[in-house]
């Protein structure tokens, strides 16, 4: 039987997080391997923004982690491909 919950779990989203220079290790090695983060220093400021991809479901539980790790600003938004 087909369960929509399956199909949208399964649908990919893009992550976005400041996350300070003494932060960074940490964090990447808890997201996903599916693409490479993109990692660009924040102008004029010690943090730094980092972009990935992952599914829904990997969002969900990847969020409080990166809470966790220090992560600020994150944002959930549908997946656009300009990796």
């Amino acid at each position: 039987m087909f369960n929509s919950k399956d199909k949208t779990d399964n649908e990919g989203v893009n992550l976005m997080m400041h996350a300070l220079p003494e932060k960074l290790p940490y964090v990447l090695k808890l997201l996903p391997k599916t693409k490479p983060a993109r990692i660009k220093k924040i102008a004029g400021k010690k943090w730094y923004n980092i972009l990935t991809f992952c599914t829904k479901k990997e969002a969900r539980r990847l969020i409080p982690k990166l809470k966790n790790a220090g992560c600020e600003d994150i944002v959930e938004f549908p997946a656009i491909f300009f990796f």
